[in-house]
């Protein structure tokens, strides 16, 4: 297997004809779904990805409702209705835990003086991440 550098790769593209695409004034938005269209996204997602032994409990979870690879995800009414509340919800948890959460612990912060957070709380072992979240309990910060 032959490795191009990232100019090579680029050289070839450029005498392919690829060029340049100036994407400069484009609007685009790069946060994920925060309503029921996420879990198409997720169903694509899971369509296009190889099927790991590691992953076989989180694709029955996702199987239950309704996202199996290789069949199209078609949810009813009353299913979209939850999800859309589920990825709703989810949407405003992520904003908890980045603005209220993340900064609130010591060893969350990179830089002391500064508002940089890192979202790998805890320590880790070979039973993986030891994480913390007493302490929203203690303090009752906890959001509805």
């Amino acid at each position: 297997m032959v490795r191009l550098t990232r100019a090579q790769s680029r050289h070839r593209l450029l005498r392919k004809g690829f060029g340049n695409a100036d994407a400069s004034n484009v609007p685009v938005n790069m946060l994920f779904a925060s309503d029921d269209s996420y879990f198409q996204m997720l169903s694509g997602f899971i369509d296009s990805e190889v099927v790991e032994p590691a992953d076989l409990g989180w694709r029955g979870m996702l199987a239950g409702i309704g996202i199996v690879k290789g069949q199209p995800f078609e949810p009813d009414e009353r299913t979209k209705a939850i999800l859309d509340y589920a990825a709703k919800t989810a949407f405003k948890t992520t904003k908890v835990l980045a603005f209220d959460v993340f900064p609130a612990k010591a060893d969350a912060r990179i830089y002391m003086d500064r508002q940089w957070t890192t979202p790998m709380l805890g320590t880790y072992s070979k039973d993986g991440a030891d994480i913390d979240l007493e302490f929203l309990w203690r303090k009752g910060n906890q959001r509805e």
